[in-house]
């Protein structure tokens, strides 16, 4: 697994996947989530108001991009309560994602940070809880298994 770091814009970013969070109770869109969605239509809006999303902790649902953005899914993470963020919260959220799209044969993620200045929660822990996450959320116990495994097998 490669990890890096980068600045941009994440709407722009040619990848399997990108990864953004929402807040339990949340309903007013802001930033890249708001990018993201006005660039899909308002899918992503319409299903909150539908009640699909709730940002409860480690809920994950994946939108298809069809071609409207370089990425080919985005992923819309639930950080639970606002004021309840932790660290290890987030690294439970990161894992979730991770297992999920590991699950759909996804290769490459970007994601914003997560949870970074909510609750006292800096971007250096924020992004060493996500990384943690990362690697817990994509590790395979093989120890015992004789067969190389399958790409997305969990």
């Amino acid at each position: 697994m490669e990890i890096k770091i980068t600045t941009g814009d994440i709407t722009r970013i040619k990848t399997g996947a990108i990864v953004l969070g929402i807040f339990e109770g949340e309903t007013a869109l802001s930033g890249p989530l708001a990018a993201a969605d006005k660039t899909l239509d308002g899918a992503i809006s319409e299903v909150i108001k539908e009640g699909g999303i709730k940002g409860k902790l480690n809920e994950v649902t994946v939108f298809y991009t069809l071609g409207k953005l370089p990425a080919e899914r985005v992923v819309v993470a639930g950080m639970g309560k606002q004021n309840e963020l932790t660290p290890d919260k987030i690294r439970e959220v990161t894992a979730a994602v991770c297992r999920n799209l590991r699950g759909r044969w996804v290769e490459m993620v970007a994601s914003a940070i997560l949870g970074a200045r909510t609750a006292g929660i800096g971007i250096e822990n924020a992004a060493s809880a996500m990384t943690e996450g990362a690697f817990l959320g994509t590790y395979t116990f093989r120890h015992h298994k004789t067969e190389m495994p399958e790409f997305g097998e969990i």
